[in-house]
C-alpha cells in the first residue's frame, strides 16, 4: 500500500474501525504499507497505527528500510512521508541480487520538477516500484502505479482499480478493474436531436455512474422541456447533472422573420464583420431567448 490509506483530516473511530476489520479479515496476508501526503506519519496517528495487526506491516519514517521475507526471497523496501508537504527524495540502496526486490515510493513523478527522480528510480534494479500519490494509472519501465481504486470527482475520469503482479519469472503486471462507479464527463451537440432521440440516448447508459452532462448546439426542444427532462432523468440515475449551454432554434419563426427588413439588414452587417461566426451565435442566441420568452 503506497501511501493515502485515509485522509488525516477526515479520519474518525468509524474509519478506524473500518480499517482494521479489512486488515483483520485478510489476516493471512502480509500488508505492506507507507504513508503519503495525506496520511502521513507521526505521533498524532501513532496510536491508531499501533493497534494494526500483526499482518500489517508499516513503514513509520523517511529512511528508506526493508523488511526481508525469506521463505519467498524478498525484500520490500519503503519510506514514508513525516509531514505534509516534504518528503525526503534523496536515498542510496545497494540491492542484493539475490532476492526480488520491492520497492514501495508515494511520489508525483510524472512533472518536471520530479523529472530526475523518475529517471534515478527506473535505473535502479528493483523489480517492481509499487508508485502510489498519482491518482490516474501511470507506468515508466520498472514504475507501477494503478491509480486510486476508485474516482473520486470528475477531474478522475478512466479506469481505476489495482495491480495484480506476479514474480516466480519474469515480472507480470495485470490491471485489474475496480467495481466503482466512474466519474463520466460527456460533451454532447443537441443540434438537430428529437426529444425522443435525446431520452433514448441517456437510457442507454449504466445508471450506476456519476454523469455531468454539458449540453450544446442548437435545440429542437424548449428550454422548459429540457428541465422537465433533466429531472426526469436524474430520477433514475445514482448521479446525473446537466449544464446547458445550447440555444432553443424555432426553425418555423426564423423563417417567418427571414425576410424582415431589419432582420436581413443585421446579418448583413454581421457578414461585413471580422468577427462574424461569434456575432451570428450571439445573434441566434438572442433571437432563441425571444422565442422562449414569447
Amino acid at each position: 500500500m503506497s501511501g493515502d490509506t485515509f485522509e488525516r483530516e477526515d479520519i474518525n473511530l468509524y474509519t478506524e474501525n473500518k480499517i482494521l476489520d479489512i486488515f483483520d479479515k485478510y489476516d493471512d496476508i502480509k500488508i505492506f504499507m507507507i504513508f503519503g501526503n495525506h496520511d502521513y506519519y507521526d505521533e498524532t496517528i501513532s496510536r491508531f497505527v499501533n493497534s494494526f495487526p500483526k499482518n500489517v506491516y508499516v513503514f513509520k519514517n523517511n529512511n528508506l528500510n526493508f523488511y526481508e521475507l525469506k521463505n519467498i526471497n524478498t525484500r520490500i523496501y519503503g519510506m514514508s512521508w513525516t509531514e505534509k508537504f516534504n518528503s525526503n527524495k534523496k536515498f542510496k540502496v545497494e540491492l542484493d541480487p539475490n532476492f526480488y526486490n520491492v520497492f514501495l515510493i508515494h511520489e508525483d513523478l510524472d512533472n518536471n520538477e520530479n523529472f530526475y527522480l523518475k529517471n534515478n528510480l527506473s535505473k535502479l534494479q528493483f523489480d517492481y516500484i509499487a508508485l502510489g500519490h498519482i491518482h490516474k494509472k501511470f507506468q515508466f519501465k520498472n514504475i507501477f502505479n494503478p491509480g486510486s481504486l476508485s474516482p473520486s470527482s470528475f477531474k478522475d475520469t478512466g479506469e481505476y482499480g489495482f495491480n495484480y503482479v506476479n514474480l516466480d519469472n519474469a515480472l507480470k503486471c495485470e490491471f485489474i478493474r475496480s467495481n466503482n462507479p466512474s466519474f463520466i464527463q460527456i460533451n454532447y451537440d443537441i443540434s438537430n436531436i428529437s426529444k425522443d432521440d435525446f431520452i433514448m440516448y441517456f437510457n442507454k447508459l449504466d445508471k450506476n455512474n456519476f454523469y455531468r452532462i454539458i449540453i450544446s448546439g442548437y435545440s429542437k426542444i424548449k428550454k422548459i422541456e429540457l428541465e422537465s427532462i433533466f429531472l426526469h432523468l436524474q430520477e433514475k440515475f445514482l448521479y446525473i447533472e446537466f449544464i446547458d449551454n445550447s440555444y432553443f432554434w424555432d426553425i418555423e419563426k426564423i423563417n417567418s422573420i427571414k425576410n424582415n427588413l431589419l432582420f436581413r439588414e443585421i446579418l448583413k452587417n454581421i457578414e461585413l464583420s471580422d468577427n462574424k461566426d461569434k456575432l451570428i451565435e450571439l445573434f441566434l442566441e438572442k433571437i432563441g431567448e425571444s422565442f422562449e420568452d414569447n
